[in-house]
């Protein structure tokens, strides 16, 4: 980004890169950190490392997606200092050289260490999973979400809050992202460091313990399950430094939530997560575990339990014998003698030694816990990689900073402080002197500087040999040598009293020195040391009686957690001392960063107050001083404010020369020394500015670049339109051919397409005309009578039946059914109308209502045959009927039985005209009662059996008439019903409905002055040994009958 190299825009917000200072020193350095501190920019550049001062608030859009994204692809020099510059520039050295690279985050506690790591990590998880495809949930990215989450799991077990800072590492860890040929994560580690176990039970006023702690007595479901206290302030090992909250930006609960999510994810069974409940359970009330002495035992100094109730409690959440456990913390086996002579005792414990039992018993707890998660975690990560597929990894190293208390500094400080001077000395090593060392290989003339600050003595005086502070501390360790802080110090003092680094009272006579303490020179600064519990914590004790009891637990668990300590318990051997461990691992460590290639955060605390946008000046000066940062300032300036590969400045200042832009034959190094002296750099009687080395441009002073730069500014406009015309002219001529051309092949394709339709169309016609004569011949059987294929399905048109064959079908059948009525009389087609409504009423086949005869002949007329004796009789009658009342067409004429009001049968002759139906005596065809008018009818009720009953229903109050239509044996409710549907339709233009129910109800007995009652009309087939030929009405009690129907014949 320009902003970087804008002289008039770093005026005002300060210099973004400390080499860019013209004026070396103290104060130029810390005057430009203020500045830019006070224009919120945080980071600021020593070459190709990054400063970071903590601002102790959350800058917005500082660490945004659109922020991230600009870095990518980057060069250092290119973008704004800021942490995802480095994390890029780290990433990119690891795809090019293929060499493993290494992120070192130095800094005092609660300088932002922490906080650093996890920014540069999740830029690498970004920009690395995007390398592998930049799809969802793959396997790189999974790798990657579980080394985030992982943190959180670690923060959580192992920072806490000191009275330096709200979330402080006590433990240091180094992270390995492995990663195959391609740059693509594959599998992670993470190896821990001096866990400060001893805060399990002991910290300074105004500290709290682990945060996991306070975290885990958040959850209800958690406390009520184990039966523990929500309430910190009710466990000793929590109450002791009376600090229950760990500032503003740290909630407990909500971060308790964010880890049962991590170790979800990590994929923790349920049986792992209850025996780690348990555990932290278990260790804080072992803390609330009190002595008391033991009345009995007059003559010796011993004690008993106080509260056996808690005991038990513990006992029962790490599954082991009450009283096994009570015996191992109020005494101890004492093994004396070898071989046959071998013996053992058992030592009551007084009250010190009780609690300081108690104590370890706890921290020893928690220390194995915290090995078992960062095992777990790197059981997940690890991902099943074999070693020969990891091409090369970036390791973050995040380490506790340079710590220094006002009082009572202890083993922990003393080993956190030679970690830091580990560290400082690898810095030295691979920084200060690599990049004189560079000068040199470059061919660059200049003078070495010598006099930057140099740890190594110190670390000699701690971990020399064969006399250091380490061995003389491990030597203090064993049974019989000199074992108390006063012997200690003696020793100290009789080794190292003349060195430049060391004093104690004895040495110096510093009051201000206790008897007990000596002080070490430190790069950062004088720490004084209190040895009174050096030797205790260096000898990290486990005895053997908690081993025995731990041994005896069913939690499968903490069985594993110490299942080395149960086999060194086999082995009799001198048990390593903290201090040689961690001398080991730090050592091992270092060995590990030298094989990488280094990058380096440099975190800076703004203030002690942990107060927002503040910056004490005196407080960051120091740590600027043992930070070595003037030095490394001045070395990497070294007369030189930047260096760059001449390819880079090449492709960047080209255009500043019409000789170099736009094309350039030679080499990159010839094309650099044209521009160098086409832009006047140097001046007569003035210091060289740009010096050239084998592979590099080295510049002065930041004026020069700037320079550049502001030429850049002046030229990059010109350039640009230039570039911008010639590209347009050629993207327009190039379009224009590439137009022309796809016009050509369009034109082309067009007419061929056009073509081969227009071939297509040709054979599809003659084919289609023949498959049409084909078809016209398969269709004759079908259009020729008397019986046109009646009842059988067309021939299709094609192989698949199509809707033109569903269409001819339809066709067919209307065509066929015009061929059929189109001879037909007037008389003929209306019997054709009412056999067709007869069959929408009844239905045919499976949809068949009720039984019928379509092919019976509706004469309607059934008394004017000659078949009927009084056939005279009834056409004077009918004669006399029409004369009487205007009627003017029979529809029906048959005789029936009439069912009366009193439920009797009755024969009667039913005449149904075109406006009544009459009621006749069959016998002199007299009249019985007024015809029923036809338009009065409102529904017909028929069963769905083979009985041959209708009721015609009328509007009240007329009554209903139930007939029986079967009397000849011949079905006629068909007939009738079709007749009476009809010619209602005709009267009123409404369609009355054809009912078929069972039972069947009418009402004959209703008239204008009561409503009479209805009769309900249930149907059976005759009893076996009665059938009849014809269906029979049979009254019931009360208002029921039953009509009795022949069988299907």
């Amino acid at each position: 980004m320009d902003t970087y190299y804008n002289y008039s825009h770093v005026s005002q917000q300060g210099l973004p890169d400390f080499c860019f200072l013209e004026k070396v020193d103290e104060v130029e350095v810390l005057n430009n950190l203020q500045l830019r501190f006070q224009k919120e920019h945080i980071y600021t550049y020593i070459g190709d490392q990054v400063v970071s001062v903590n601002p102790f608030q959350k800058k917005p859009g500082i660490y945004s997606a659109e922020t991230l994204k600009s870095y990518q692809n980057m060069y250092i020099y290119e973008v704004s200092p800021h942490i995802y510059a480095l994390a890029q520039d780290t990433y990119k050295k690891l795809l090019l050289s293929k060499e493993s690279q290494c992120v070192i985050i130095s800094g005092e506690s609660g300088s932002g260490k922490t906080e650093a790591s996890k920014i540069f990590l999740e830029y690498i998880s970004k920009v690395s999973t995007i390398s592998s495809g930049g799809q969802t949930n793959t396997r790189p990215e999974i790798i990657m979400k579980h080394i985030i989450e992982s943190n959180i799991v670690l923060e959580a077990f192992g920072n806490a809050k000191t009275l330096k800072n709200d979330n402080s590492s006590r433990f240091g860890k180094f992270i390995e992202l492995e990663f195959d040929g391609a740059g693509v994560p594959i599998s992670g580690k993470i190896q821990q460091f001096l866990l400060e176990k001893s805060r399990v039970h002991t910290r300074a006023i105004g500290e709290r313990s682990f945060h996991i702690f306070y975290q885990f007595l958040t959850c209800k479901k958690i406390t009520q399950k184990y039966g523990m206290s929500e309430d910190p302030a009710q466990y000793r090992y929590l109450k002791e430094s009376l600090c229950y909250t760990a500032g503003p930006n740290i909630n407990d609960q909500r971060d308790f939530k964010l880890v049962e999510q991590a170790l979800e994810s990590l994929k923790w069974t349920e049986e792992n997560l209850d025996s780690l409940w348990r555990m932290l359970s278990a260790i804080l009330l072992i803390g609330n575990i009190e002595f008391q002495a033991d009345a009995e035992k007059v003559n010796v100094d011993a004690v008993q339990i106080q509260n056996p109730e808690v005991l038990k409690k513990v006992a029962s959440l790490l599954h082991c014998n009450s009283l096994v456990l009570e015996k191992a913390l109020i005494s101890r086996s004492l093994t004396t003698g070898a071989g046959k002579r071998q013996s053992s005792i058992k030592v009551l414990l007084n009250p010190t030694q009780a609690r300081e039992t108690r104590d370890s018993f706890a921290k020893v707890l928690y220390d194995r816990l915290f090995s078992f998660v960062v095992e777990k975690i790197n059981e997940t990560i690890g991902n099943g990689i074999d070693q020969k597929q990891i091409e090369s990894i970036i390791g973050i190293l995040d380490i506790y900073g340079f710590e220094v208390y006002d009082q009572n500094n202890s083993f922990e400080q003393f080993i956190i402080n030679y970690a830091n001077e580990k560290l400082q000395q690898l810095f030295i090593n691979l920084v200060l002197r690599q990049e004189q060392e560079e000068y040199i290989k470059e061919g660059i003339e200049w003078k070495n500087i010598d006099n930057y600050f140099d740890n190594q003595p110190i670390i000699d005086l701690i971990e020399g040999q064969p006399v250091g502070l380490l061995r003389l501390l491990d030597e203090a360790c064993i049974v019989g040598q000199s074992g108390t802080p006063e012997n200690l110090i003696q020793k100290f003092n009789q080794f190292f009293s003349k060195h430049k680094h060391y004093e104690s009272y004895e040495s110096t006579n510093n009051l201000a020195i206790d008897a007990t303490s000596f002080m070490l020179k430190h790069y950062a600064g004088s720490v004084t040391y209190n040895l009174n519990e050096f030797i205790h914590k260096n000898k990290d004790p486990l005895y053997q009686d908690l081993i025995n009891t731990l041994e005896s637990s069913s939690d499968r668990l903490l069985l594993k957690i110490f299942q080395k300590d149960f086999q060194k318990n086999q082995v009799k051997k001198i048990p390593t001392t903290a201090g040689f461990q961690f001398k080991l691992a730090i050592n091992a460590l270092v060995g590990r960063l030298n094989a990488c290639q280094p990058h380096y955060i440099r975190c800076i605390k703004s203030n002690d107050e942990k107060k927002a946008g503040y910056f004490d000046y005196e407080r960051v000066k120091h740590q600027i001083r043992y930070l070595n940062t003037v030095e490394t300032v001045r070395v990497r300036k070294a007369g030189f404010a930047n260096k760059q590969h001449y390819s880079r400045f090449f492709n960047r200042y080209k255009l500043l020369s019409p000789a170099t832009f736009p094309t350039w034959t030679l080499s990159a190094r010839e094309g650099v020394m044209e521009i160098v002296k086409h832009c006047k750099i140097e001046q007569p009687n003035q210091p060289q500015e740009c010096h050239f080395g084998k592979k590099k441009l080295f510049i002065k002073s930041a004026k020069t670049l700037f320079k550049f730069e502001e030429l850049r500014a002046v030229e990059l406009p010109r350039v640009v339109v230039t570039i911008q015309k010639v590209w347009r002219g050629y993207a327009q001529r190039k379009w224009f051919k590439q137009e022309l051309t796809r016009l050509r092949e369009e034109k082309e394709e067009i007419q061929r397409q056009m073509h081969r339709k227009k071939c297509a169309l040709i054979i599809a016609d003659a084919y289609i005309r023949y498959k049409v004569r084909v078809y016209i011949k398969k269709i004759q059987p079908w259009l020729t009578g008397p019986y046109y294929n009646k009842g059988r399905p067309l021939p299709t048109l094609w192989t698949n039946r199509t809707p033109f064959d569903d269409q001819m079908q339809i066709y067919h059948i209307q065509w066929w059914a015009k061929v059929k009525v189109t001879p037909l009389s007037i008389e003929q087609r209306a019997l054709i109308r009412q056999k067709i409504l007869a069959l929408d009423l009844f239905g045919m086949g499976y949809f068949r209502k009720k039984e019928w005869d379509c092919k019976r002949k509706f004469q309607a007329d059934y008394l004017s045959d000659d078949s009927n004796p009084k056939k005279q009789q009834f056409s004077d009658a009918v004669q006399l009927l029409f004369q009487k009342y205007g009627d003017k067409e029979i529809l029906f004429a048959d005789n029936v039985i009439k069912i009366n009001k009193r439920g009797k049968s009755q024969l009667r002759t039913i005449i149904i005209t075109d406006q009544h139906i009459y009621k006749y005596d069959p016998k002199k065809y007299t009249q019985k009662k007024t015809g029923l008018k036809v338009h009065s009818i409102v529904a017909l009720s028929t069963s769905n059996k083979r009985d041959t009953f209708l009721a015609i229903h009328f509007k009240p109050p007329v009554r209903d008439l139930f007939i029986d239509l079967g009397c000849d044996s011949v079905e006629k409710v068909s007939e009738v019903s079709t007749n009476l549907v009809q010619q209602v339709y005709k009267l009123t233009s409404a369609t009355i409905p054809l009912l078929f129910r069972e039972p069947l109800t009418f009402n004959n007995s209703r008239d204008s002055r009561n409503s009479g009652i209805d009769f309900v009309i249930s149907f059976s087939q005759y009893p076996k040994g009665k059938e009849q030929r014809l269906s029979s009405f049979v009254k019931g009690k009360g208002n029921t009958a039953i009509v009795y129907y022949p069988e299907k014949d």
